[in-house]
């Protein structure tokens, strides 16, 4: 009634095939343009010297530090800009060992901290001018915080809060549970989400992420305590914290033992790729004007001396519309 007043659009979306009107294509005026002319200023530039660039590299020590912990390990280096700081918190545990870790780390982000609700547990942060942001993978998990040097030492004491009694509010699981079960009715329409799915198919099989992730049924039973309980265990295993900022690697490692940390993660599983006995082919069909194809070869078992070469292939075959 204050706001819903006669100045307002109201759209509706409709699942149905548009009638796209056809368009003739414009002809681009054609510019003769003669390679052998240059100008001044292109002749200039190209004849200035140039020195070669040198590569530099980072070495242990002197550009950053290494230092190990009851709890881990903290990678450290100096911020010689500002005062600002950066830390983000790893635990070597992830989807692979946990399938129900993507919803506790969903529910985590809806939560507050001991006594705080979420809104003001943001607010908090706000105050202090930290902005923090949590995230998982296949095999971690990860937390990082960053602002302020000030706002250090309450903004770790506040994660650990947080990690270790999340305030979950009574109506959050159910509406997170309704937003998941939405999300997956609209990849199920996402050409884009279908072409992943198929990919993961073909490379991984009975092993895709797609097929892991929990169903419709079970994030239905999902119960917040487990969820917690999930939350909570990431203050168990050993991490690895990365920190740029100010302050000595002594003083940030005071700060982050918090009397957990001590289990030792348990060893990620291999990532295989499937090496079909014959070429096959995979396909979906959905009523669009676009094609997206895939290809994809098992190819070495993967040799981390050469992960330079690995990202140049990668950045050379799909780096961009060239390639």
């Amino acid at each position: 009634r204050t706001y819903l007043t006669g100045n307002r659009v109201v759209a509706r979306r409709r699942n149905a095939k548009p009638k796209l009107p056809r368009i003739a294509k414009p002809e681009f005026t054609k510019i003769p343009i003669d390679p052998a002319r240059q100008s001044n200023a292109f002749r200039e530039i190209v004849g200035a010297p140039v020195a070669p660039i040198e590569p530099k590299w980072l070495a242990e020590g002197k550009d950053y530090t290494v230092t190990a912990h009851p709890w881990g390990r903290l990678f450290a280096a100096r911020n010689p800009f500002n005062d600002l700081f950066a830390l983000t918190v790893r635990v070597k545990v992830g989807t692979d060992q946990d399938r129900m870790l993507a919803p506790a780390v969903d529910l985590l982000n809806l939560a507050g901290a001991g006594d705080l609700i979420a809104e003001a547990f943001k607010k908090r942060l706000y105050a202090l001018g930290v902005s923090v942001s949590r995230g998982f993978g296949a095999r971690e998990t990860w937390v990082t915080l960053s602002g302020p040097d000030a706002s250090l030492g309450e903004a770790v004491r506040l994660m650990f809060e947080h990690l270790r009694s999340p305030h979950v509010a009574p109506d959050t699981l159910p509406k997170m549970v309704e937003v998941r079960l939405g999300a997956h009715q609209d990849n199920k329409r996402d050409p884009d989400y279908v072409f992943f799915a198929l990919s993961e198919m073909a490379q991984k099989g009975g092993e895709s992420a797609v097929l892991r992730e929990p169903s419709p049924a079970e994030l239905k039973a999902l119960e917040r305590e487990a969820l917690e309980a999930r939350a909570r265990s990431l203050l168990e295993w050993t991490r690895d914290v990365r920190y740029v900022g100010n302050r000595p690697p002594r003083e940030i490692a005071r700060l982050l033992d918090d009397g957990g940390g001590r289990v030792p993660a348990p060893p990620a599983k291999p990532e295989a790729y499937l090496k079909p006995a014959a070429p096959r082919v995979l396909f979906t069909h959905r009523d669009m004007v676009q094609s997206q194809v895939g290809m994809f070869a098992a190819d070495e078992v993967l040799d981390p001396a050469r992960q330079v070469d690995y990202r140049f292939l990668s950045s050379y075959l799909g780096g961009g519309m060239s390639s």
